[in-house]
């Protein structure tokens, strides 16, 4: 079971259709998911401890690199500005790809273990909470990253 706390504010899109009680149990089954479907920023980063997001970070600038021009603002789903900004979001290439250099081979596991995030992510919020479902996953950890 997740023991994060995420703001209703940071939930307040996915569950924008609903009001009163049932905006609150929206909001708590969000909250309790671990891969909960079309999750914005603020939800996914609520999901990371200390040393996974600085991880993520690290592996994602060394493994695939930054972009300098056009930093695209993504709103609810992924960073305005910063370091995350600055990641190479939406990667799609051929033995590689997401922001975090994640092998091709990888995606059928993601998509299985996250309930069907696209891969690469359709929004950054969907690459991160990939990439940590692959650390996870069997061979559990950071290790498969050339630059962990």
């Amino acid at each position: 079971m997740l023991a994060a706390f995420v703001p209703a504010t940071a939930q307040a899109k996915p569950c924008a259709k609903h009001r009163g009680d049932a905006r609150a149990a929206c909001l708590k089954h969000r909250a309790a998911q671990e891969y909960p479907p079309r999750p914005t920023w603020t939800e996914a980063m609520a999901r990371l401890t200390a040393y996974e997001e600085a991880t993520l970070l690290r592996i994602g600038t060394c493994e695939m690199g930054t972009q300098r021009n056009d930093v695209r603002a993504w709103g609810a789903h992924g960073p305005r500005s910063g370091a995350w900004a600055s990641l190479r979001w939406g990667l799609d290439l051929p033995v590689y790809s997401t922001a975090f250099g994640i092998a091709n081979v990888n995606g059928a596991y993601i998509r299985e273990r996250t309930g069907g995030y696209g891969f690469p992510g359709r929004t950054p919020a969907e690459e991160v909470l990939g990439a940590i479902a692959l650390a996870k996953g069997p061979a559990r950890g950071f290790s498969g990253w050339g630059c962990f």
